[in-house]
């Protein structure tokens, strides 16, 4: 079957470290990131890329169901298998059972490359509402939305050295006084979605000419 992999640019890093682990030699379509905080954007994003794709039998979407942005997509000629995951951070860290351990009951802000990289972050929404409506507004705004939060979770998945992200990471932590730490993540997830198998409840299938229904996305 002749496969397509759509993927974020958020987790970039992570699909390209998994493809070159098992080499599939899938054909690779990148997707907008800037999107999470948009569901419906991100969905509309998915579907016109799907639209347009011919000639393809399967497509793995390297997404999680990132506040269900992928409800109601639909395929057409092609089959479409997607990882029954919350979002990319639980894809990364390797399961939603090894993301509950590793919280260990905190509540997490989680951060990778990726994330700095591509995504409207704790960080940039700081910045702009500095720049906006001054310090002080700032600091109001982002203790309401991130008040609760108590840990920066760096996610080492390996896929670059995150020695290059830790002085913003420390800039990030100090600002909003939360406790920094290095958790372990891997790209085992990604490559089991490049390859197979694609087994309940690990995977969802959605068979040509179909649509991603909420039934489906329930999470076991």
């Amino acid at each position: 079957m002749k496969t397509a992999i759509f993927a974020c640019n958020t987790i970039r890093d992570e699909v390209l470290l998994a493809e070159q682990h098992v080499k599939s030699g899938h054909e690779i379509f990148w997707l907008e990131s800037n999107l999470h905080n948009f569901p419906d954007k991100l969905r509309a994003g998915m579907q016109a890329q799907l639209d347009i794709l011919d000639g393809y039998d399967r497509v793995l979407m390297a997404f999680g169901f990132c506040g269900n942005s992928v409800l109601g997509l639909k395929t057409r000629s092609f089959e479409l298998v997607l990882p029954r995951v919350d979002d990319c951070i639980t894809l990364m860290i390797g399961s939603l059972d090894k993301r509950a351990e590793l919280a260990n009951g905190l509540h997490s802000i989680y951060l990778t490359k990726g994330w700095l990289d591509h995504e409207s972050n704790i960080w940039r929404e700081y910045e702009y509402t500095v720049k906006k409506y001054g310090e002080e507004a700032a600091k109001y705004v982002i203790d309401v939305m991130y008040g609760n939060y108590d840990t920066l979770s760096i996610v080492d998945t390996g896929a670059y050295d995150i020695g290059t992200i830790f002085e913003q990471a420390k800039r990030i932590a100090d600002k909003f006084v939360l406790q920094e730490k290095v958790i372990e993540g891997t790209t085992s997830f990604i490559e089991q979605l490049l390859t197979g198998p694609w087994d309940f409840p690990r995977f969802l299938i959605i068979p040509p000419f179909c649509t991603v229904e909420a039934a489906d996305m329930i999470l076991v």
